[in-house]
């Protein structure tokens, strides 16, 4: 694969081009040279109007549908969607049918890496079926290479189970994620609770139910000293116990939902179900201490929280809708249409979606260097277009922002000596 970018602004801090227009010369697909200026022959060029490119985006704790539930996605649609949204690695959870809590269901999703741009990384069950009752085969899982173990969209409820997974994953220098719920504090909840679910007159999601969990999550990572992931924080208590937790050299990391970082609570007030989140969309401010830890790197990673669901599970009356959205597809453009340039810089937008999330993964790559793999995104952020649910990849129809303009769409996607342009 040999490829010119002309005239790209380069999103790389260790470079010294970086926020500078360049051209980079890909040959047999590795960075041959990063100049202001490059000529050369028989290459295909990528060029347009404000391109940039950083390094390729990593989203953490997509639901991908397969095995089990295809009908709702499948793996070529998944990866398909993944690039479209500027994606090259997904680290996907482990909630399909059966779990991925052993060998085979890892090597399954991993059977396409090579011929795909987009790479899939599955992330082990920590339990048995994900029930939080058993110990998966963690080290098999490792071994067949899975990138780290959660059990996914359940948070594990069980303190000695989650004790018990920090152990294990400390003799192959792995992480646990856990997306912290107390279910005992939010039975039957709908949405946030507050204002909004009392003039609804919906069972309430307290942020108690989160910050509880938090707590109990950052006492086992003490005990255990080992490296663990708080996945999609959503409330501001959260945050402080995370800010201590760092402070005092705990191995911790957080990401959150784009979805969290951009609406609130208010954004049910019409019974739209599409808004029907977990965790759920919280108080403005929430949203604002949310902004404010992702601009500070406190929390290092924005996620899409990619759930796709059939029509039958959000066209019905509120309380029985399911909770998720989808999100590969429009995460950067929401965000970038939202919070740049007020909330965060462009860079920081950047960051938190490539670097970032490598590092809570402990993933090589990351950089744009001469002599390293090209694993690139290239996107123009003033473009603005309209999303339609009709023209996306995804089988997932439940995204809320169809119909809406956007600002900022991906260019293309380069990585494992392959690329997809759009």
């Amino acid at each position: 694969m040999n490829m010119l970018l002309h005239h790209v602004t380069l999103h790389n801090p260790n470079h010294p081009l970086h926020l500078t227009a360049c051209d980079i010369l890909i040959k047999d697909g590795l960075i041959d040279r990063i100049e202001p200026k490059i000529k050369a022959r028989d290459v295909e060029v990528w060029e347009g109007e404000d391109l940039h490119v950083s390094p390729g985006w990593v989203d953490i704790g997509a639901q991908s549908m397969d095995p089990g539930q295809e009908h709702r996605e499948d793996l070529n649609t998944l990866v398909r969607s993944a690039g479209r949204g500027g994606y090259t690695h997904l680290a996907v959870f482990p909630n399909t049918e059966p779990v991925v809590h052993s060998k085979a269901e890892v090597l399954y999703l991993q059977k396409n890496n090579r011929t795909q741009v987009v790479q899939i990384h599955p992330i082990g069950a920590v339990s048995r079926d994900a029930k939080g009752d058993e110990i998966a085969e963690m080290y098999d899982m490792h071994a067949a290479g899975a990138i780290a173990f959660s059990d996914g969209s359940h948070p594990i409820e069980k303190a000695g189970v989650l004790l018990r997974a920090l152990m294990y994953v400390k003799a192959m220098n792995g992480v646990v994620i856990d997306q912290p719920l107390d279910p005992s504090l939010s039975i039957k909840g709908q949405v946030h609770e507050g204002s909004v679910s009392t003039m609804l007159g919906m069972q309430g999601i307290p942020a108690l139910a989160e910050s509880v969990q938090v707590y109990r999550n950052i006492q086992l990572l003490r005990y255990a000293d080992s490296h663990l992931v708080l996945h999609a924080i959503s409330a501001s208590e959260s945050l402080d116990m995370i800010r201590r937790a760092r402070k005092e050299g705990l191995h911790l990391g957080a990401t959150v939902p784009a979805w969290n970082l951009v609406f609130t609570d208010d954004a049910v007030r019409t019974y739209d179900t599409r808004y029907k989140l977990m965790p759920p969309l919280r108080g403005s401010d929430d949203r604002k201490a949310l902004q404010k830890a992702v601009k500070e790197g406190l929390i290092e990673a924005i996620v899409s929280q990619h759930v796709p669901l059939e029509d039958d599970q959000k066209e019905v009356e509120f309380p029985y809708a399911a909770f998720g959205s989808t999100g590969l597809e429009t995460t950067f453009a929401m965000c970038c249409t939202h919070l740049v340039p007020n909330i965060l810089t462009l860079d920081d937008l950047v960051h938190r979606m490539s670097t970032g999330p490598r590092k809570l993964l402990s993933m090589p790559g990351g950089t744009i260097q001469v002599g390293e793999p090209a694993d690139l995104t290239v996107f123009q952020p003033e473009q603005t277009w309209t999303f339609t649910i009709a023209d996306q990849i995804s089988k997932g129809r439940n995204n809320p922002l169809d119909g809406v303009e956007l600002r900022g769409r991906v260019f293309g996607v380069i990585a494992n000596q392959q690329s997809i342009r759009h």
